[in-house]
């Protein structure tokens, strides 16, 4: 509270971060966030996820490693890429989960496949009629839709994955949109 009132008028929409160390010690960080305005466009990334590491699945500092895949991307003119396990399995984005619409049925990758156990994926498999399932890298050839799943993005389409454009299926989207409002607000 404290932290907000200095910084004057607070916006409608925020991120508050607080990180905890091993001493006892935190910080407090409050940017104001902007919300998704475009959709995304992705490229395959060429660093693996390594599925077995007892790390993964967690979400740990230092995040240095998916900034900097995020700057990869960002420096090839895209907004995030798609990032894959040992196994050739699709795994998630830098910073974010993925939906994927495969054959007509939208799917998350499963969570032995090394992604992070997002709110926004857990919701959306719990609201959204979604598979959770391994995903092979070549299933990406007939990827029709894909989703960022986060809980700063929510649901944000992806127009681009590499050179295909995607189709863009909002329903999806204002469905979970539904739920949440249903869900959180009073």
């Amino acid at each position: 509270a404290d932290l907000l009132r200095s910084e004057g008028e607070i916006p409608e929409v925020g991120r508050l971060r607080m990180t905890f160390s091993n001493s006892g010690e935190f910080e407090l960080i409050h940017e104001n966030l902007h919300p998704w305005s475009i959709p995304a466009r992705l490229v395959l990334l060429d660093r693996p996820v390594n599925e077995t590491s007892s790390r993964t699945g967690l979400k740990m500092l230092p995040f240095t490693q998916n900034v900097a895949l995020l700057a990869e991307a960002r420096a090839k003119g895209f907004d995030d890429g798609v990032r894959l396990n040992q196994k050739n399995e699709v795994c998630e984005s830098s910073v974010a989960n993925l939906l994927l619409r495969l054959d007509g049925q939208w799917v998350t990758p499963d969570l032995a496949a090394g992604c992070l156990p997002g709110i926004t994926r857990e919701l959306s498999l719990e609201w959204l009629e979604i598979q959770e399932r391994r995903v092979s890298a070549t299933e990406l050839e007939n990827v029709e839709a894909i989703f960022l799943l986060s809980s700063l993005k929510e649901l944000q389409p992806v127009a681009v994955l590499g050179d295909r454009e995607l189709t863009i299926d909002m329903h999806l989207a204002e469905e979970f949109a539904r739920h949440a409002r249903e869900s959180f607000e009073p």
